[in-house]
């Protein structure tokens, strides 16, 4: 039995397990104004328990929330200048979730885990990436 990579104690759970998706660039055209890329894609099974999936959906759901606050209050305070809440919207949702990216980090620091953005230190990530895969397209 596989045993959680973000804790490191508790088994894997099978319906807790997250599957994070590598690309690799195979194809490259440039084609006048037209540009054409393929690329392969790797879903590699990354050992997760149920109390850090749980764990990680509160976090998520936090980020969610500060984020809303965050935008609604710069919505308020831009509203008294024309034009200027739809940047103080962003600028404050933009601060909500700095704000709870690091109370969430904060939190995972105090319980001993590994953050969701560590899945590129399991090691069947981490040895593609150093292999030419990427996280994004």
């Amino acid at each position: 039995m596989q045993e959680c990579f973000f804790c490191g104690q508790a088994p894997a759970d099978p319906g807790c397990t997250i599957e994070q998706p590598l690309y690799r660039l195979t194809r490259y055209a440039h084609l006048g104004l037209v540009r054409r890329f393929e690329y392969d894609k790797l879903v590699i099974p990354v050992g997760r328990c149920a109390a850090c999936a749980r764990i990680g959906a509160q976090a998520k759901k936090k980020r969610k929330v500060a984020i809303a606050v965050g935008s609604g209050i710069g919505f308020l305070i831009g509203l008294p200048i024309p034009g200027a809440f739809v940047f103080t919207a962003i600028g404050g949702g933009f601060a909500g979730y700095l704000a709870a990216r690091s109370r969430t980090n904060k939190m995972y620091d105090r319980l001993n885990i590994r953050a969701p953005e560590a899945v590129k230190e399991y090691p069947p990530v981490a040895e593609r990436l150093n292999g030419g895969w990427t996280l994004k397209k």
